[in-house]
C-alpha cells in the first residue's frame, strides 16, 4: 500500500506538472526533477526522435550530475541498449554497465554505474524513452525498478497530452503571429506607396517593421556601382558612428556589399567578434557599438539589386530563418517602390538640372563681358553640385600653369585671382594634361602627397572631396573649372557629367569672351594708332606734339618714361 501511495503521489505531482502554464521543454525538466527526485538518482533523462533526424534527441536532464556531468545530446544507434528499450517497448534495468558488452566509454566516462531504460509507451506506440541512472552499481533496487516502471507506464498519456497542447499552443502563437505579419505587411504597402518621397514615410515604415521583426537599427542602403560606393539612405535607431542618413561609405568589405554578390537574404551572427571583423571590416563601426546580429536582403528591381535593406540588433543569435524569410517579404513588398522613389528622384533631378542650364545659357549670353555674370554662375550651379568652393582656372601652355581668372567660397592661401600654380603636381595640371574630368576623395594627407602635392593646400584649408572638369572649346582646352567640398562622398558620376555639360556652356562663353576682348583691343588699338597719327600731322614741327603724342602712346602701352631719340 505504500509503494502504491507512492505511485500514486509521484505521478500526481507529474500531472500537476503538466497541467501548469509554461513551455513543454521546462514541465519535462521539471518532471524528469521529480524522478530523480522520487528514486534518488543522479540522472534522469528524457529523450525522443525527430522526424528529420536519426537518434534519440535530448530533450530534458535533471539530477544532481546533470551540471557537472551533463548527458549526451544525442543517443545514436551506437547506444544499443536504449535503441533496444525504444524499439521493442520493453524496460531494460543494467545493474553494472561497465560489464554490459556494449557499453559506450563516454557514458563510463561520465561515471554511469547502474540504470533504468524505461520506453514510455502511448496505445501500443513507443513515443519517448526515460534513462534513470546512479553513479552506484546495483543501486536500484526491485522497489525502485517497480516505482519508475509504474511511474513510467502513467507518463505516456500525460507526455502525449502536454505535447498536444504545447503543439496548440504553438499553432495558436504561429496564427496570431501570422495575422499580425500579415496586417502590418498590408500596412506597409499602404504606408511605402503613398508618397515618391520615401524619407517622407521611412520612419512610418521603420515603426511598422518592428512589430514583427526586432531591431536596434534599420537602414536602406543605396548603391552606386560605378564610383563603389553604398549611400545610407534612410536610417533609424542606435546612433552608431559615421553611419548617419546620407552617409557615403566605400562598399567594398561591407555587408551590404557581401548581400548584393549573393543576391540572397543573409544573416551575419558571429561568436567570435575580434576573429570575424577581419571578414566584413566594414562592420567594424557596429561592433565597436556593441552590435551582434545583422540580417541583410537585396531589394530587387527588374531582376537588379538596386538597394540593400539591413537590420542590426544588439542580441546575439537575434534573427532565426523565419526572420530571414519575413525581412524577404518585407523587401519584396518595399523594393518596388523605392525603385519607383529611386526614378522620380532622377526625373526631378533631371527637370532641375535642365531649367539650370537653361538659366544658365540665359544668364551667359546676358553679356558679352562673362566676368559681369560670374557670381551668378555660381549660384546657379550650386542648386545642383554642392561645393564650399568654386573656381574657373584659364591656363597659360607657355607657362605650364593655370591660374583661377574667378572664384567663390572658402580662401586658399596662394590659390587666390592671379596666383599661377604649375601642371606638374597639381590636380588640375593632370585634368589639362589628359582632357578629362577627376573626381577624387581625400582622407589623409598621405593620399596626395605623391601624386598632388600642390593640393595640400586645398587640404589644410579643410577641402576634402575635388570634381574638376577641363573647359573645351573648339577642340582647344582653354580652362578649368573646379568644385570642393569640405565633407567626403558629396560628389557623385551625375555630378561629373552634369559639371561636364556646365563646362562646355561656359567654355563656349570663356572662348566668345576672349574674343570680344580681342576685338576690343584691337578697336581701341587702331583708334589710338589713328589718333597718333593725326597727332604726327598735325604740325611740321614734331616738338610741339611731343606731348599729345606721348599722351596718345600711353593709351596702348603703360609707362612712366618715354624718350624719342634722333639718330644721325
Amino acid at each position: 500500500r505504500a509503494v502504491l501511495f507512492e505511485e500514486l503521489t509521484v505521478l500526481y505531482d507529474i500531472s500537476q506538472t503538466f497541467s501548469q502554464l509554461g513551455d513543454f521543454e521546462s514541465k519535462t525538466t521539471r518532471v524528469m526533477e521529480r524522478m530523480a527526485q522520487s528514486s534518488g538518482a543522479d540522472w534522469a533523462t528524457l529523450r525522443m526522435p525527430k522526424e528529420d533526424q536519426p537518434g534519440l534527441h535530448l530533450l530534458a536532464a535533471a539530477g544532481p550530475a546533470v551540471a557537472e556531468s551533463p548527458p549526451i545530446p544525442v543517443f545514436t544507434e551506437a547506444q544499443t541498449l536504449s535503441t533496444a528499450a525504444f524499439t521493442e517497448g520493453r524496460t531494460i534495468v543494467i545493474d553494472d554497465y561497465v560489464a554490459t558488452p556494449s557499453h559506450s566509454q563516454t557514458l563510463v566516462d561520465l561515471g554511469m554505474q547502474s540504470m533504468v531504460i524505461l520506453p514510455i509507451r502511448v496505445e501500443g506506440r513507443t513515443v519517448a524513452l526515460v534513462t534513470v541512472i546512479s553513479k552506484d552499481k546495483r543501486y536500484f533496487t526491485p522497489r525502485l525498478v517497480g516505482l519508475l516502471t509504474a511511474v513510467g507506464g502513467g507518463l505516456g498519456t500525460l507526455l502525449e497530452n502536454s505535447m498536444l497542447h504545447d503543439e496548440n499552443q504553438q499553432s495558436d502563437r504561429a496564427q496570431r503571429r501570422l495575422a499580425q505579419e500579415s496586417q502590418v505587411m498590408a500596412e506597409i504597402g499602404q504606408e511605402i506607396s503613398s508618397s515618391l518621397e520615401i524619407e517622407e514615410v521611412y520612419e512610418r515604415f521603420a515603426e511598422l517593421v518592428r512589430k514583427i521583426l526586432p531591431f536596434d537599427w534599420i537602414t536602406i542602403n543605396t548603391v552606386d556601382m560605378q564610383s563603389g560606393t553604398t549611400t545610407l539612405a534612410y536610417v533609424t535607431g542606435v546612433e552608431i558612428p559615421g553611419r548617419a542618413t546620407g552617409t557615403l561609405v566605400p562598399l567594398a568589405g561591407t555587408f551590404t556589399e557581401r548581400v548584393m554578390q549573393s543576391s540572397k537574404r543573409l544573416t551575419f551572427q558571429p561568436d567570435d567578434l575580434k576573429r570575424e571583423a577581419s571578414v566584413i571590416p566594414g562592420l567594424m563601426p557596429y561592433f565597436e557599438a556593441e552590435c551582434r546580429s545583422f540580417l541583410g536582403v537585396p531589394l530587387l528591381s527588374r531582376g537588379e539589386v538596386i538597394a540593400v535593406l539591413n537590420l542590426v540588433s544588439t542580441l546575439p543569435q537575434a534573427y532565426s530563418a523565419q526572420d530571414l524569410d519575413l525581412a524577404m517579404a518585407i523587401g519584396q513588398q518595399i523594393a518596388g517602390a523605392i525603385a519607383n522613389a529611386q526614378q522620380y528622384a532622377e526625373r526631378r533631378r533631371s527637370e532641375q538640372e535642365t531649367r539650370i542650364l537653361a538659366d544658365l545659357g540665359r544668364i551667359i549670353s546676358s553679356s558679352l563681358d562673362i566676368n559681369e555674370v560670374y557670381q551668378t554662375l555660381g549660384e546657379q550651379i550650386k542648386k545642383a553640385i554642392p561645393f564650399d568652393r568654386l573656381s574657373l582656372n584659364l591656363i597659360n601652355k607657355e607657362n605650364q600653369t593655370t591660374s583661377p581668372t574667378w572664384l567663390m567660397g572658402t580662401a586658399i592661401p596662394g590659390r587666390e585671382a592671379t596666383d599661377q600654380v604649375p601642371f606638374a603636381g597639381a590636380l588640375s595640371g593632370e585634368v589639362v594634361q589628359t582632357r578629362s574630368p577627376i573626381m577624387l576623395e581625400v582622407e589623409t594627407p598621405e593620399d596626395i602627397e605623391d601624386r598632388f602635392p600642390l593640393l595640400m593646400p586645398a587640404f589644410e584649408a579643410g577641402l576634402r572631396s575635388f570634381l574638376t572638369v577641363p573647359l573645351i572649346d573648339r577642340g582647344e582646352i582653354i580652362g578649368i573649372m573646379q568644385m570642393r567640398s569640405k565633407e567626403r562622398g558629396v560628389y557623385f558620376q551625375r555630378h561629373l557629367e552634369f559639371a561636364e555639360r556646365i563646362a562646355r556652356q561656359i567654355a563656349r562663353a570663356i572662348s566668345n569672351a576672349q574674343l570680344y576682348a580681342d576685338w576690343k583691343r584691337l578697336a581701341e588699338e587702331n583708334s589710338v594708332v589713328a589718333e597718333i597719327g593725326r597727332v604726327v600731322s598735325s604740325s611740321l614741327d614734331v616738338n610741339e606734339v611731343y606731348d599729345l603724342l606721348g599722351e596718345a602712346i600711353k593709351g596702348l602701352i603703360p609707362f612712366d618714361r618715354m624718350s624719342l631719340s634722333l639718330v644721325d
